[in-house]
């Protein structure tokens, strides 16, 4: 489920939270919905809409520029991707680089 910048997926790999308990970096694929940890990767599924999502920017940034005409946007109807929003997963930031914990 779409939310205010949060992904939605869940790992069910028992692998995946044994290796994440010892501090390995992790890194997450959206272009191929894979996590990678200490050498290994862990499958996950994103909505097209929650890719839209973050392709944009998040909900906000979506309707600060495209305001009524967001679902259009997120349903494949609009024009994606404006001045100073990424228009491909490639061209947004590295999660270490924009949050920390």
């Amino acid at each position: 489920m779409p939310s205010l910048g949060l992904w939605g997926f869940a790992l069910d790999d028992d692998r995946f939270y044994e290796k994440a308990a010892t501090g390995a970096g992790i890194e997450v694929d959206l272009d191929e919905n894979v996590v990678r940890i200490g050498g290994e990767e862990f499958p996950f599924a994103l909505s097209p809409l929650e890719k839209k999502l973050t392709e944009i920017g998040g909900v906000t940034r979506a309707f600060d520029k495209h305001g009524k005409g967001i679902y259009n946007v997120l349903a494949g109807s609009g024009a994606a991707g404006g001045a100073g929003m990424p228009k491909t997963m490639k061209e947004l930031k590295r999660a270490d680089d924009v949050m920390a914990w």
